[in-house]
């Protein structure tokens, strides 16, 4: 079962990133232009670091969050949706509400919404 709690995420320490190595990877190591290219497979970029982020925002691994979950199906709360709107506010420097995420209530459905906003 995944920690939702506040207190389980209160718990980790300064500057810890919720971010999985493979977001790493491929997001946070790439330049913020980069991503703010219009190419294809943009969106699918973005997607998987939601899903990145939001697997570790639960404290799962990223292949227990499918990417078309409904978010409320993988364990999302409305304490957790400001938490993935400030990691992602901060990761893609963009900015994005929680009433964004639970009007486009999938980490696809986010994705295509987050490459809209972009530039490009």
């Amino acid at each position: 079962m995944p920690k939702t709690t506040a207190s389980a995420m209160m718990s980790l320490p300064a500057g810890t990133t919720l971010a999985g190595p493979r977001f790493d990877a491929r997001v946070r190591g790439t330049p913020r232009r980069r991503l703010r290219d219009h190419r294809p497979g943009r969106a699918q970029l973005v997607c998987e670091a939601l899903v990145h982020t939001l697997a570790a925002l639960l404290g799962t691994s990223s292949s227990a969050v499918p990417a078309h979950a409904k978010f409320t199906e993988v364990g999302l709360d409305s304490l957790l949706a400001v938490a993935l709107t400030r990691r992602l506010q901060a990761d893609l420097d963009i900015a994005l509400t929680p009433a964004e995420v639970w009007a486009h209530p999938s980490s696809t459905e986010l994705a295509a919404h987050i490459d809209s906003m972009l530039p490009g």
